[in-house]
């Protein structure tokens, strides 16, 4: 079969006769992901998925598994897809890439095998090998190789400004091209950058250079007090989109939730002595000449006295808030930070029970409105 060069744009015909082997390659982790989509979805119907689709991963799965699995007979529907990502690494794993070859030579038209080479760089015109001169002719044999090669600055441009259309957007296309000169990358990098830019707007419709540039000048420690003060002032939609950048300057789950948690401990405890302060009738500017009854009953570390160049902050964030609500939202940190280390509750993933505290920490907000 030949080779084909895929964009974004093409027409699907590629996929009008199936193939039993795609070799996909490229740069782009948005264009593999959306490549490998379209040939599950062309031959495999949803709900048949959990029976015949197989999602391997060349560096975790033994090659024996892998074979195994292509050699199963699909369950439900009239055939079988097995995908296999990280295959950059059979380059060096000759043996294991044979056995893969020859496996894929014995394929009949009741499996398909989906070969994924993730790559630092678009793919060169002049490289004539993918994988290995042998696993590759195994696949052209029966199917064929898919390039993905680096979208231009124009298409990602274009992109952009589709993307930001979805969501009821008009990205300028100067601030689309600041953005691709700034954060050149795939169009997953650039998603996430869209959607800080899209929660900064807020209900207004036009998206500037001027607002991009405010995104762009976040650095990670930016990001991590930035999610703090979304979550303090109750700015959910906000906080989770922050969260989603914290992990892509932190990829170690927990160690951005053990840090996030610090954090928002420290600013939780700071909003109730806000609150307690504010009760007795006391001010921002007060908080360096305390009465010395209530100067002695604040905490000895942590005091809301250390951070009195906030205060006029802190105080504006404790209107926000009560005190059994403060009480509650520390509670669920505590219990988060259980289910992290392994306790019943919760989940076995650190950022989906971050998700759930800061969602849960902006509830009392939205009974209130209704």
């Amino acid at each position: 079969m030949k080779d084909l060069i895929y964009r974004p744009d093409m027409a699907d015909s590629w996929l009008d006769t199936r193939q039993s082997a795609y070799l996909i390659h490229g740069s782009d982790a948005r264009t593999l992901s959306d490549v490998v989509e379209k040939i599950i979805g062309r031959w495999i119907r949803a709900e048949d998925a959990d029976f015949d689709l197989d999602r391997l991963d060349a560096t975790a799965v033994p090659i024996a598994d892998i074979v195994s699995s292509l050699q199963r007979e699909p369950v439900l529907g009239d055939v079988r897809i097995v995908v296999i990502k990280s295959c950059a690494v059979l380059r060096d794993l000759t043996s294991d890439a044979n056995r893969l070859a020859a496996a894929i030579q014995q394929l009949g038209d009741r499996a398909i095998a989906v070969l994924v080479k993730e790559e630092q760089s678009s793919p060169s015109k002049s490289a004539s090998t993918v994988l290995t001169s042998r696993l590759d002719a195994a696949i052209r044999a029966v199917g064929m190789v898919v390039s993905c090669p680096e979208l231009s600055e124009t298409a990602l441009v274009r992109w952009m400004i589709a993307y930001a259309g979805a969501a009821d957007k008009k990205l300028e296309p100067h601030a689309a091209k600041v953005l691709y000169q700034r954060r050149a990358g795939d169009r997953i990098s650039l998603s996430l950058e869209l959607d800080k830019v899209i929660a900064l707007v807020g209900e207004r419709e036009p998206i500037t250079q001027t607002d991009v540039e405010m995104v762009l000048a976040h650095d990670p420690e930016d990001v991590m007090f930035g999610l703090v003060d979304a979550v303090a002032e109750r700015r959910t939609g906000e906080a989770l989109v922050l969260l989603r950048s914290a992990a892509r300057y932190e990829t170690r789950s927990h160690a951005l939730a053990g840090k996030f948690l610090t954090l928002l401990t420290r600013r939780l405890r700071l909003l109730y002595q806000a609150l307690e302060l504010r009760s007795e009738g006391i001010r921002p500017g007060d908080l360096k000449r305390l009465p010395e009854r209530v100067a002695i009953a604040l905490p000895a570390e942590g005091s809301i006295t250390s951070m009195a160049w906030r205060g006029n902050a802190l105080w504006t964030e404790a209107a926000r808030w009560s005190r059994s609500e403060v009480v509650h939202a520390l509670e669920m940190v505590m219990d988060c930070d259980a289910a992290n280390k392994g306790e019943d509750h919760g989940s076995d993933d650190p950022m989906t029970n971050l998700e759930v505290l800061i969602a849960g920490i902006g509830e009392p907000v939205r009974r209130k409105i209704k």
